[in-house]
């Protein structure tokens, strides 16, 4: 469905899951020349790093599936789960914490030197982190820029428990958040939040849930961002649909 609307709707990126299977260089290569951007997803650590260190066999696991992903021709490869547990009970300082999640990302950077063609690296960063100066996850805005291209605040309002203004107000949370990563961030870091296609505490807001997405669109061109990733569990993106034809129309009534 979404190949087909494409053009319609100016669809031209791709979050590809690539564990465990992984698409053929032939179809990344189609849908580079049909005009999407694929990017291959990896989850690091499902749930987070529950330990202080991952295993070598983790990592090799890992490190495999990035030459998996440049053997198929990703241009991009997006790091999701970088980080610890949420709520861990582990005795290790902030410092030790971004040290060692630090520590990985340069692995996975060095071993896609290996890749014939240097693909980028993006990571998905905790909705809270723009907002907070230390996280327990081992997450920080500013280490992060310094070693990966692209950062993917995911913002879905929603997923702010027990903070209802984020929750009902979808515009500035996202706008809050893509602004807030892009001043903590470098001048040439990419900074493209994800935002929620999904009916969750949508109805907390007032708004339809293709207004919802809506807002969070108009928030992530408004802060500055580049572009936005649209995320549905069930790949339903009728109302994101509806959400880019309506936000078309109000831009040309301007």
């Amino acid at each position: 469905m979404i190949l087909e609307k494409r053009e319609q709707y100016g669809i031209n990126f791709l979050v590809i899951d690539i564990q465990p299977s992984v698409p053929s260089k032939e179809i990344v290569e189609t849908l580079i020349t049909e005009g999407f951007y694929p990017v291959a997803r990896i989850v690091n650590f499902d749930g987070g790093l529950p330990t202080e260190k991952p295993s070598i066999q983790r990592i090799n696991s890992i490190h495999k599936s990035i030459q998996a992903a440049c053997k198929s021709g990703f241009p991009e490869i997006q790091l999701d789960y970088i980080r610890y547990a949420d709520n861990l009970n582990l005795k290790l300082t902030y410092e030790m914490r971004y040290k060692n999640i630090a520590e990985i990302i340069k692995g996975i950077r060095k071993e896609t030197l290996r890749c014939n063609n240097l693909p980028y690296i993006g990571a998905d960063i905790f909705g809270r982190i723009p907002f907070n100066k230390n996280d327990m996850i081992g997450q920080k805005v500013e280490i992060f820029a310094q070693l990966v291209d692209v950062l993917y605040p995911m913002l879905y309002p929603s997923h702010f428990y027990g903070m209802s203004d984020k929750i009902k107000n979808p515009y500035q949370t996202v706008y809050d958040g893509t602004l807030f990563t892009i001043k903590r961030s470098l001048k040439t870091t990419r900074v493209i939040p994800y935002i929620q296609g999904f009916n969750m505490s949508v109805g907390k807001s007032g708004l339809t849930l293709s207004n919802y997405i809506k807002a969070q669109i108009k928030a992530s061109y408004d802060s500055g961002g580049h572009g936005f990733v649209v995320w549905n569990a069930w790949n339903d993106y009728e109302p994101t649909f509806q959400a880019l034809k309506d936000y078309e129309k109000e831009l040309k009534k301007d």
